[in-house]
């Protein structure tokens, strides 16, 4: 049968191949496919899935690569110095210790509320009293304290004439003076007499609770203008009337200053030109002093409220005195 082709409206129609032209072509196929394969050129352009599979894993081989070893980081700082190390060691070891310790005191804790309970409650003896704390004690110690009728004073007019160091060693003897009157169960009348200045400055700055001391009178005034003149009695060293007695109805004055030798003889030389009695602790009729009987505020006030209670001086002087002396 015979086969005829016409172009029919510009259609092409394509005759099946013999089987020698289908041979022919594919001959020619891989011969124009091993040209192109020789010259380099790829014989497929890749698509676009293929593009995008191809980034992302490039980018999955990026980030499986590690960043930084563990010590590359810190290989610039510089390593601790001997002595840090020290201090790190002797903190943990202290850390240590304390854990230790507070466990020992637990275990303690423990043990004594043990043979507290095994015990029971302790009998007390015939007339003995149940202990106390220290709050009721000193409570109890108020309540039963007793006012002496003796007067004592201090004289703080010297605040002018002493160095800030000397000020500051005064306002220590002054507080061992309250505190020491304070602390008994038979006080004097404690007053403090021409008070102000540095002195006053330097107690209410260390002392932050000074307004609230009890048992003590504190007076801007001189003594000559809150006692009677014939009441008044000046104790220093230079008076050549040695005391024997405290009397209730006198007015003994210490003088609140501290004496390097640069203020020598002044309590003694006011109280003349006042007019006033003066007199000296009777200390070298029972001790042997290796200086001048001069003694710190707080040890000539001790000394009077003690032989108030006891009446004995040679007892009061070695009880009072420090051996130095």
């Amino acid at each position: 049968m015979e086969v005829e082709a016409e172009n029919v409206a510009g259609a092409e129609v394509q005759l099946p191949e013999t089987n020698e032209g289908t041979a022919a072509n594919t001959r020619k196929r891989k011969a124009t496919s091993e040209a192109d394969e020789s010259q380099g050129a790829p014989s497929e352009s890749p698509s676009a899935e293929d593009a995008e599979g191809g980034a992302a894993a490039a980018q999955a081989a990026e980030g499986a690569k590690p960043s930084a070893e563990p010590g590359q980081q810190g290989a610039t700082d510089q390593p601790l110095s001997k002595k840090a190390m020290k201090r790190l060691k002797k903190a943990e070891e202290m850390k240590v210790k304390r854990k230790f310790q507070r466990a020992q005191r637990k275990e303690r804790q423990k043990k004594a509320k043990e043979e507290a309970k095994a015990r029971g409650p302790r009998v007390l003896a015939e007339g003995e009293d149940p202990p106390m704390s220290k709050w009721k004690q000193k409570k109890k110690l108020t309540r039963e304290r007793v006012t002496l009728p003796q007067r004592v004073v201090i004289d703080c007019s010297f605040d002018s004439q002493m160095t800030d160091r000397e000020v500051v060693s005064l306002v220590n003897q002054l507080a061992r003076c309250y505190s020491c009157n304070n602390g008994s169960t038979h006080c004097l009348q404690f007053h403090l007499t021409s008070f102000g200045g540095k002195t006053e400055e330097r107690l209410k700055t260390v002392l932050s609770g000074f307004e609230n001391w009890r048992n003590i009178t504190v007076d801007p005034r001189g003594y000559m203008d809150v006692f009677k003149k014939e009441e008044l009695v000046y104790l220093t060293a230079e008076s050549p009337n040695v005391i024997q007695t405290l009397e209730d109805d006198k007015v003994y004055i210490i003088g609140g200053l501290v004496d390097h030798n640069r203020l020598k003889g002044i309590t003694y030389k006011i109280a003349q030109e006042q007019g006033i009695a003066t007199a000296q602790l009777p200390i070298g009729e029972y001790l042997q002093m290796a200086s001048r009987k001069v003694l710190t505020v707080n040890h000539v006030f001790e000394i009077l409220l003690k032989f108030k209670l006891n009446n004995d001086w040679e007892k009061t002087l070695l009880e009072v005195v420090p051996k130095r002396k």
